[in-house]
């Protein structure tokens, strides 16, 4: 799932969903892995809502991996069996480092597979998270 999707050129967000979409695939298929769906769901912004919201999008499922705490909580709640995944090298990985390196132009193709870094130049990453980093 990729949340968050009526985001995009935001400093959080700065690919659409459709752009996250295709390099999520990129990124499974190096990995000789195939997803069942990679669904866009945009947010509600209202915790009583999400989960349902969620599953009116989302093809069906038993399952709930996530290490995203608050996502764990509401399926939990939700009567769904959830797993906390454990991110890996979060130092190198984490999305708010890599956007603060491509804003201001230090390496980065090191933390993303090659198809990413691929698609990241593709779609403009450095230029735009330039054009959109915080003062």
């Amino acid at each position: 799932m990729i949340g968050s999707a009526q985001e995009e050129v935001t400093w959080e967000n700065p690919f659409s969903a459709s752009e996250r979409r295709e390099m999520v695939s990129a990124g499974l298929a190096a990995a000789n892995l195939e997803p069942k769906a990679i669904v866009a769901v945009e947010d509600v912004n209202d915790n009583n809502r999400w989960v349902s919201h969620s599953i009116a999008q989302l093809p069906p499922f038993d399952y709930v991996y996530s290490a995203n705490s608050l996502v764990q909580r509401l399926f939990r709640e939700a009567d769904y069996s959830v797993t906390a995944v454990q991110l890996q090298n979060r130092q190198v990985w984490e999305g708010a480092a890599i956007r603060q390196a491509l804003a201001v132009d230090e390496a980065w193709e090191a933390a993303l597979q090659p198809e990413i870094v691929v698609l990241v130049r593709r779609f403009g990453g450095p230029e735009r998270l330039r054009k959109l980093a915080p003062e």
